[in-house]
């Protein structure tokens, strides 16, 4: 049900979800300036800050479980010192902009408000989510790019225009990766943008998150750094850094909803059954792809009467250098096979084994790249037939384009549901 509200000049806090029409009046709301039948939104779980700019606005709007809308204390809320950032940035010029904190510090309402205020300059711009675990652009895995072509009330509304395959939720042990992917995009985008803002991922405790941010920025070389307010294990790199770039400390809203472990799962899981339902079952052969990234499918096939020695649960036996690749039935067989690790690595004289259990390849999501190793998407491996040599792939990707497929190390059950990580393939 629609109610009408009005609001003196002021500064308010909006709690999700909650959607408003401006009826009368100006406010500013996520970097945009509203006026008469402008619409603004904030989605569940989440909170904005709004001013009123002029002496009073009128507001009809609509609320669900949760929603509200609240004055707020104008010492405590950052609208103006991101209004006054955001000016700057744009004014100078600034072309690519690095926004750093830890999670639940404001990285993806700032990210927004810039990029809004932006583009209302007539700027062209560019938002990269380089948070493989939070991914607001793209899928969980990966690295998102989008060319902002509308205003927004937050990142979920953009779809990709580009993107990099991580394959795992968690920076940890893929900084290199993370660090590449994001300098393609920002490489890719940078002759057709006025400004490119990439939004990281919130891991800054500890030395090896301090060590990977820091190679984050030697890589990139921003312009502009945003350090936000209360992220104090990364605090010290205005220091370290303001005679590279030009930093700003950027203050962080004083009533942000922490996100729970659960509620981050769930909207990966939202992803995840996005992709499911966009997506169809394309069957490839394996001679037509190359697997990156691991030894897996690329050895040499041993004794085909090897099942027949030690069990017919062995359903392909490569040789690759100086290991023995084993994808067996289940994990069931784990111990068997371990069982006999001697005398396997005498009979075929290698230094040690790897084990890939048949469920450690149905549902893993894999990247998809072209014959330039230029990323297409994301898939689902549903089935591998080694008698046929055929790989069935849920994805919504031409299959006439996939060259190659990028093992993540992400499964997931049919209907979207997380199951385990599991180790990237060998």
């Amino acid at each position: 049900m629609e109610e009408t509200l009005e609001l003196k000049k002021g500064i308010y806090t909006v709690y999700g979800p909650f959607k408003g029409i401006i009826a009368e009046g100006e406010v500013l709301h996520a970097g945009r300036f509203l006026r008469s039948q402008d619409e603004f939104f904030v989605p569940k779980d989440h909170t904005s800050c709004l001013k009123v700019i002029s002496d009073k606005a009128v507001i009809r709007f609509g609320k669900g479980i949760g929603g509200n809308l609240e004055k707020s204390d104008e010492k405590t809320e950052p609208i103006e010192n991101w209004l006054k950032v955001s000016e700057n940035i744009v004014n100078e010029k600034y072309k690519t902009v690095l926004v750093i904190g830890e999670p639940d510090s404001g990285k993806s309402s700032f990210t927004t408000f810039l990029a809004n205020y932006a583009f209302s300059k007539g700027l062209k711009v560019v938002i990269i989510d380089a948070d493989p675990g939070q991914n607001d652009i793209a899928y969980p895995g990966t690295i998102g790019l989008a060319f902002l072509k509308k205003p927004i009330s937050w990142l979920r509304e953009l779809n990709p225009d580009k993107m990099f395959f991580i394959g795992s939720t968690s920076p940890m042990n893929n900084e290199d990766m993370v660090i590449l992917g994001t300098y393609k995009l920002v490489n890719e985008a940078s002759s057709q943008a006025d400004i490119i803002i990439i939004n990281s991922d919130g891991w800054v405790e500890g030395n090896r998150a301090v060590r990977y941010k820091s190679r984050l920025i030697m890589a990139l070389n921003p312009e502009a750094l945003i350090i936000m307010e209360g992220s104090g294990a990364i605090s010290f790199m205005e220091k370290c850094f303001n005679i590279f770039t030009k930093v700003f400390k950027v203050h962080s809203p004083s009533k942000m909803l922490p996100k729970e472990h659960e509620l981050r799962r769930v909207r990966r899981e939202i992803s995840y059954v996005d992709l499911l339902l966009n997506s169809t079952i394309k069957v490839i052969s394996m001679d037509d792809v190359r697997f990156l990234g691991t030894l897996l499918f690329t050895g040499n096939k041993v004794n085909s009467k090897l099942s027949e020695k030690i069990g017919s649960f062995i359903l392909k036996c490569e040789k690759v250098s100086n290991y023995l690749i084993l994808i067996v039935k289940s994990r069931d067989y784990l111990r068997k096979i371990l069982e006999i690790e001697t005398t396997l690595k005498k009979m075929y004289e290698v230094k040690g084994l790897k084990i890939i259990p048949l469920e450690d390849l149905k549902g893993l999501i894999v990247g998809l790249v072209n014959s330039k190793l230029e990323f297409l998407g994301v898939g689902v491996l549903s089935k591998i037939d080694f008698e046929s040599r055929r790989i069935h792939l849920l994805t919504y990707v031409n299959e006439k384009e996939i060259a190659g497929i990028v093992p993540g190390a992400i499964l997931i059950s049919k209907d979207g549901k997380e199951i385990r990580r599991i180790p990237y393939l060998i």
